[in-house]
């Protein structure tokens, strides 16, 4: 190899050295960016979970305090006397928000009226079922931080109400008229509620039906019984409020019979029924409208002899399956509404 050639691989080996040299440190500096761009990304990330677990926190307060007001309002409506703003507070104290425990002001918890049809809320009312809860938190930021914003103001909104129930799934047979919830209605007290001896006669306030539009009978009646006394063990419908159901006056001496029998085993003791729009002395009959709905407790069932009848106490009866938007006759069901 002559000197030429020996300078030329030497030029040639120094030009490379230079090129690798120059690409490492390119790759190096694009590391360094890609380092700084996942490391604000990360931070990016922290950030918004963290504000978005606070989020959910929030709501958590806001529904908490919405539902523990709305059941306060519904047992004062049978009768008890909280202050539903009281009762959200001490309800609310028992969770946490980020790394406290959790509060909310008394302002923050509004007593209202809410209107199941139009779905709006009115803060005060004459006879309020609502609470709408407001929950609030302060969020530290850390990358926001940077620009100046060092916390985000976080709010979030609730609203539970109660009323009567819209539907219901019953499994006695039986319905009464509304004439017997009169007292119940002026002073919606759990002591108003009516107390009934049934014995279905065509004056009389109460009176068995098909829980739907097919004819009342006593074999439809009993189809809906538990199976295990006698009763055919169907599953009955959902009735609705502004459903129309057939009522059957009269003594029907087999549906007592059964009636006697799951009581006496223990397996009807408390009944939600449909109560329907008859006004009373009238002839309890043929396709009645829905108003809502009661809960009866069994005390007792003779199916024997002149006196034949059912004897019904009238009860409270909290969140009954079902959902709210009826008539208030003692039997509620509550829910979260936004």
């Amino acid at each position: 190899m002559n000197d030429a050639q020996m300078m030329n691989n030497s030029q040639q080996s120094r030009m490379k050295r230079h090129n690798d040299n120059e690409r490492g440190g390119v790759i190096l500096a694009f590391l360094g960016i890609a380092l700084l761009v996942f490391m604000g990304l990360a931070v990016v990330a922290i950030d918004f979970g963290h504000l978005g677990l606070s989020t959910n926190e929030v709501q958590i307060v806001a529904d908490t305090a919405a539902t523990a007001g709305a059941r306060s309002l519904m047992r004062n409506a049978q009768g008890a006397t909280e202050s539903p703003v009281a009762v959200a507070q001490t309800v609310v104290a028992e969770n946490h928000l980020d790394t406290g425990a959790a509060t909310i002001a008394a302002g923050d918890v509004e007593v209202g009226t809410y209107d199941f049809t139009s779905r709006a809320f009115s803060p005060g009312g004459a006879n309020p079922n609502a609470v709408r809860a407001t929950g609030r938190a302060t969020v530290s930021n850390m990358v926001a931080g940077i620009f100046g914003a060092d916390t985000t103001d976080v709010e979030r909104q609730a609203i539970a109400a109660y009323s009567g129930n819209n539907s219901a799934r019953p499994v006695c047979p039986i319905t009464v008229g509304l004439c017997e919830f009169s007292a119940y209605q002026t002073s919606p007290n759990c002591s108003n509620l009516p107390d009934l001896t049934q014995v279905p006669s065509p004056g009389d306030t109460s009176g068995w039906t098909s829980l739907g539009a097919s004819a009342a009978s006593a074999q439809q009646a009993i189809a809906y019984l538990p199976e295990a006394c006698g009763g055919g063990g169907q599953t009955p419908p959902t009735v609705r409020v502004g459903d129309t159901i057939n009522v059957l006056n009269g003594q029907a001496n087999s549906v007592l019979s059964t009636i006697r029998d799951c009581f006496n085993q223990g397996l009807l003791t408390e009944c939600v029924i449909p109560i329907v729009d008859i006004p009373c002395g009238t002839n309890f009959n043929q396709a009645r409208p829905v108003v809502g709905f009661a809960t009866f407790r069994i005390a007792g069932v003779n199916s024997m002899g002149n006196s034949m009848s059912i004897q019904m106490d009238g009860i409270c009866m909290t969140d009954e399956p079902g959902t709210p938007g009826g008539t208030n006759l003692g039997t509620l069901s509550m829910k979260l509404v936004d």
